[in-house]
């Protein structure tokens, strides 16, 4: 029996392309931040949308065979929360304590094993191209979405950890209306992953200072050692 060739092109081709269409449905979601705050829904179908990308192609055309099943279940597990919460919030119900909990841990540990997976993916890719460096920058984004989550989550569970500066509203039901600050922990995730700051929320607990630090400190150590990396491998490969 003959051994299939260790690297597909058409595999890496299109891994590559999940690569470039990952950072720019990322950038997306950046710029339709405003438009979440009008209705709050539209988070959770962007949520939907990304993870849905990337199972139908980082995941599956991942190099990384042996935890693709897991990262398939996780993430479709993801999805069906994701789906449950936004019909609660269409209809204007509030989900229990225990579900937004459950809901909140199962993203967090998805987007923790993208992240781990893209990382292990970029440091095996054979060839160091265009798209690979795209991969990286959507890794990148990535780390402020997975923080804008994680700081939503501190602020649901328990709304005095943050102090929003802007108003929030929106919305025409109570769910509505706390999904609607989604937007600016989103945001302001990204200010503190760029150590630009913020001026949309405000840490008033130490979870919460020790959530935004974690984000800052995880951003510039991916910069430092991923970037690094790939530029390396690079240089070695051109000479």
């Amino acid at each position: 029996m003959i051994r299939p060739a260790r690297w597909d092109i058409a595999r890496i081709r299109r891994r590559h392309a999940g690569y470039r269409y990952l950072l720019a449905l990322e950038l997306l979601i950046l710029a339709l931040q405003p438009v979440c705050r009008l209705w709050p829904p539209l988070n959770s179908l962007l949520a939907m949308a990304l993870a849905l990308l990337i199972l139908s192609t980082l995941t599956r055309f991942s190099m990384l065979r042996a935890t693709r099943r897991r990262a398939m279940v996780v993430g479709v597990a993801a999805i069906a929360l994701e789906l449950v919460w936004l019909l609660l919030g269409l209809l204007g119900l509030a989900s229990s304590f225990w579900f937004t909990l459950v809901h909140l841990l199962v993203w967090l540990v998805y987007l923790g094993m993208t992240i781990l997976r893209m990382v292990k993916s970029l440091i095996q890719e054979p060839y160091v191209t265009f798209s690979v460096v795209m991969g990286a920058a959507s890794g990148y984004l990535l780390i402020g979405y997975s923080g804008g989550l994680l700081l939503f989550s501190i602020w649901l569970l328990n709304p005095a950890s943050f102090g929003l500066l802007k108003s929030v509203s929106g919305g025409s039901s109570d769910v509505l209306q706390l999904l609607a600050a989604g937007p600016s922990m989103f945001l302001g995730a990204f200010g503190y992953l760029t150590t630009a700051g913020t001026n949309l929320i405000q840490a008033r607990s130490l979870v919460a200072e020790a959530a935004t630090t974690l984000i800052t400190v995880a951003g510039q150590l991916y910069v430092a050692i991923l970037i690094a990396l790939v530029l390396a491998r690079y240089h070695r490969r051109r000479n």
